[in-house]
């Protein structure tokens, strides 16, 4: 008996040894972690560029990290394939933003848009639409006769909604789904199969198997109305679900951005009036191009939001760069709270709340005035039709599902001015700084805007199409230099499993697109600005290509793309097409690249170039 033993404990060692490596395999845990230290966990190493440091931390620890910020658990993802999993597997899971002492001051109590959690909808999200791999599966499981009848049910459900399908423009078919009008599709493919609504998805659209139908902003044809840039089930809130469809629909859809091409035609041309009128007074000085196109993008803005009256309003500009500043350093800054909700009570002691309240003041006086000076319009019938106007007209519409107030207004107004002017000034600001240090690049750019541009005083929108080199300019700064390095945070709302780890709810979440934008497994020389990287190249900023994410993706995806990029290379383009540009003749070496510490990322020092007009 006992050699017996002897005989088979090598057999039992190895057994348990499988054992337990399996068990390991199937519940790992959570992701790897970097030490930390008792209490502040790894605050520490956060450093004033986070998105840096944390790009050091993951070349150690892995893509997908977990850091404990005080008392705040915390996933880092740097890596496509996790942002994948975050941004589209887990899409639901990751759909809510976590709710930050001085946003919450700031934008109303986060009635804003960008900022705002999703309210607890997880259970109605569970019994509605779970989009579980099994689902997937069965549809590829399924036999034959089990598919031809699928496939006869499709073509029963999409001839009756055929009409619907017309209404599509034709162009981008892909963008636009109008929820509303497939509910009666929707309604009888649940009651049939999960998996054929989503081969159904699949039937309409491009996209791959498994991968929830999510719907964008876009213009029909006819009077039917885009209503929806949500799934079409309705496990969002309706109050955000409402506020984002006055966004996309209202206020961002593709119809909208295309109404205001003369007005950025006017102002890009009023930005090269002013360049030139520098010239004529001050040839050999330098023009501080930070503040310039600060300036140039805030107009824009005011134009859209407020309208034509709103121009060159005393101090206008001053006022709204010390606001939009003092946010950034709010949303950035280290607020006792945010990492160590317990301490809370503390922070009114050490200046954070009053501090937010002012800025809050401040902004809620100048958007009172706004909002007043449009409503004495509406009596005297001077509506311009620009956003405040229609957020106005809104708060009458009965077939919104809460009510829309002045609270509400206000607070998407500071998320577009503040979305809206930082991040497209900052984008213009690295691209001419990147420009000036690649002199290649700056000449092919050139090169290609002169060619289609010949004879014309400036570059039109209509002309943009054709510079296939000024967009790949533009995907790179947004690839190098994107305006938010570590997107904006979000937050679990349930627990899930990725790669085999377990992630905890509440789980506060970074995406490092930073890291991303310079994987070198996804880049070739990916610390070098190659624009020539994107010619030829279908990859886009439209969140499908999860190396390539500036703008977000998924649900929370920026849903001012089709407002900003425009703007941005109709500026760039006539900036190198007017005028050859030079650092000052004082200036020692390069321009400085660093990048200031904050939630978006500007050059550490204003950028100072001389201007000298092309013709």
């Amino acid at each position: 008996m006992h050699n017996l033993l002897l005989l088979l404990a090598p057999f039992l060692l190895f057994v348990l040894s499988i054992k337990l490596v399996l068990s390991k395999r199937s519940v790992r845990g959570l992701p790897p972690s970097p030490w930390k230290l008792p209490i502040i966990g790894n605050l520490h190493q956060l450093g004033l560029l986070a998105h840096q440091s944390l790009h050091k931390l993951s070349m150690k620890h892995g893509p997908l990290m977990f850091l404990k910020l005080g008392q705040v658990p915390t996933l880092v993802v740097s890596s496509s394939e996790m942002a994948r999993e975050i941004m589209k597997t887990h899409d639901l899971v990751f759909a809510s933003r976590p709710v930050l002492k001085a946003s919450h001051t700031v934008l109303y109590g986060n009635n804003d848009l960008a900022l705002a959690p999703y309210g607890e909808y997880w259970s109605i999200l569970l019994s509605q639409t779970s989009w579980h791999a099994a689902d997937v599966a069965a549809i590829y499981s399924a036999s034959v006769e089990e598919r031809a009848t699928t496939s006869c049910f499709f073509d029963d459900q999409v001839t009756e909604h055929d009409p619907i399908l017309h209404n599509i423009p034709e162009n981008n078919p892909n963008d636009c789904v109008p929820a509303r009008y497939f509910k009666t599709l929707f309604a009888a493919l649940r009651c049939t199969s999960l998996g054929l609504l989503i081969n159904l998805d699949r039937k309409l659209t491009d996209r791959d198997a498994g991968e929830p139908p999510f719907t964008c902003s876009a213009g029909m044809k006819g009077e039917a109305p885009v209503t929806t840039m949500m799934m079409f089930s309705e496990e969002v809130p309706p109050q955000l679900q409402q506020m984002r469809k006055i966004c996309v629909t209202h206020l961002l859809s593709m119809r909208r951005v295309h109404s205001f091409q003369a007005a950025r035609e006017k102002e890009v041309a009023h930005l090269m009036d002013k360049i030139v009128s520098h010239v004529s007074s001050h040839p050999l000085k330098a023009l501080n191009m930070s503040r310039v196109l600060f300036c140039f993008t805030n107009d824009m803005l005011c134009r859209a939001i407020l309208g034509e009256f709103s121009r060159d309003q005393e101090g206008r500009n001053e006022i709204f760069l010390e606001m939009i500043e003092e946010n950034m350093i709010l949303f950035s800054g280290f607020n006792l709270e945010d990492y160590f909700p317990s301490l809370g009570w503390l922070t009114s002691l050490l200046g954070f709340d009053e501090r937010a309240k002012r800025n809050f003041r401040r902004w809620d006086g100048v958007l009172s005035q706004m909002i007043e000076e449009h409503k004495n319009k509406e009596d005297g019938n001077l509506k311009d039709d620009d956003f405040v106007d229609v957020l106005l007209s809104l708060k009458k519409d009965p077939d919104l599902d809460f009510s829309l107030n002045d609270e509400h207004i206000k607070a998407l107004l500071v998320d577009m001015f503040s979305a809206g002017i930082d991040t497209s000034y900052i984008v213009l600001e690295w691209g001419m700084a990147e420009l000036l240090g690649n002199p290649n690049v700056m000449k092919k750019l050139q090169d290609e805007i002169n060619g289609l541009a010949s004879g014309k005083s400036m570059v039109n929108e209509d002309d943009l199409s054709k510079m296939c080199y000024l967009k790949a300019v533009v995907k790179e700064i947004l690839r190098l230099h994107p305006p938010a390095p570590l997107l904006l945070p979000r937050e679990s709302i349930g627990s899930c499993q990725i790669e085999g780890y377990k992630i905890p709810d509440k789980c506060r979440v970074f995406i490092n697109y930073w890291a991303i934008a310079r994987d070198p497994k996804v880049w070739d020389m990916p610390d070098n600005f190659i624009p020539e990287r994107f010619v030829n190249n279908t990859i886009d900023f439209k969140g499908q290509d999860f190396e390539y994410i500036p703008f977000g993706s998924g649900r929370r995806i920026c849903p001012g793309i089709g407002f900003s990029i425009p703007l941005v290379e109709l500026a760039l383009a006539n900036l190198v097409f007017k005028f050859e540009w030079k650092l000052p003749d004082d200036h020692v070496g390069e321009v400085d690249m660093t990048e200031a510490p904050g939630l978006t990322t500007k050059m550490i020092k204003n950028l100072c170039l001389v201007p000298k007009p092309c013709f």
